[in-house]
């Protein structure tokens, strides 16, 4: 049971000055269930047409935990009523239970009126401010370090150098002529090809092996050559095909691996397929 002045619950032991409750006001007695649902007096009944099931029950719980008062706020209020999936009415009634329930209020001196209540609503106004503020910098800390990750199809310098050692890495640099220019393939499935000036100048060495790619201009044999990539420290050992006009054609090869780390490629989107499958990379 819930004793209720000017649509304000009564709690702990205070007095009717406290309260600053005159003779002639009227104090009403309501009957909530555990839940937090009003009864009629007569057959126990919902007053509302519906009651607090498991999701609006726990909606409103968690809200409460976080702000005893939120209901004060009227944005606050209609946004909870549409989580729960109630009305604003039964927020109310369903948090004046709450705070009776659980004596919150109960120990504050003096009158809980209209100078505490808009004492509170400066105070919960400024956390929520707050807590907007933390949630805009950790949006815009997100957004920076996608931007960080984001791969340019044209803006990377890729390094390569033969797989064995002692060797040394050749840097191709986006700017430069085609055949020495790294360009990243988001649509090469096939494998990452090196250009016959880069693989030279990197001292790539072919192998007895051959590679057949399907290109768009038909089917070709390509000599093959296993080597190491690197793109912004991320390395990566691939068997790369010797050919082809662009100074290193990055294939999926390296970038979905990198995707898997974190990174992603800009101007495009990338989902991972079920099961581990391949990516699905489109342009936005």
């Amino acid at each position: 049971m819930v004793l209720v002045h000017k649509k304000r619950e009564l709690v702990g032991l205070k007095t009717a000055a406290d309260y600053s409750i005159e003779s002639a006001d009227t104090l009403h007695l309501k009957l909530f269930d555990r839940y937090g649902n009003q009864l009629r007096w007569d057959d126990y009944s919902y007053v509302k047409e519906y009651g607090a099931g498991d999701h609006n029950y726990h909606t409103l719980a968690e809200a409460f935990e976080e702000d005893p008062y939120a209901d004060e706020s009227p944005a606050e209020m209609r946004s909870l009523a549409r989580l729960a999936g109630v009305n604003p009415g039964f927020v109310t009634d369903w948090f004046m239970w709450a705070r009776a329930a659980g004596g919150v209020g109960g120990d504050e001196p003096g009158d809980r009126g209209r100078v505490a209540q808009a004492e509170r609503r400066a105070e919960n106004a400024g956390a929520r401010a707050d807590a907007a503020a933390r949630a805009a910098a950790q949006a815009q800390a997100s957004l920076a370090q996608q931007q960080q990750m984001a791969l340019s199809v044209y803006g990377e310098t890729v390094s390569i150098r033969p797989d064995h050692l002692p060797s040394q890495w050749l840097d191709t640099r986006p700017n430069s002529s085609p055949e020495w220019a790294p360009l990243l393939d988001t649509g090469n499935g096939a494998a990452t090809m090196v250009s016959e000036s880069v693989a030279c100048a990197a001292g790539l060495r072919a192998s007895p092996h051959r590679m057949t790619i399907a290109g768009v201009n038909g089917v070709d044999e390509y000599p093959m050559a296993y080597c190491r990539v690197r793109i912004r420290g991320v390395e990566q050992r691939v068997c790369a095909a010797i050919g082809g006009a662009q100074g290193i054609l990055v294939g999926r090869d390296v970038i979905e691996p990198m995707l898997d780390m974190g990174h992603a490629i800009a101007g495009f989107s990338a989902v991972r397929g079920n099961n581990g499958g391949a990516y699905s990379i489109r342009r936005l």
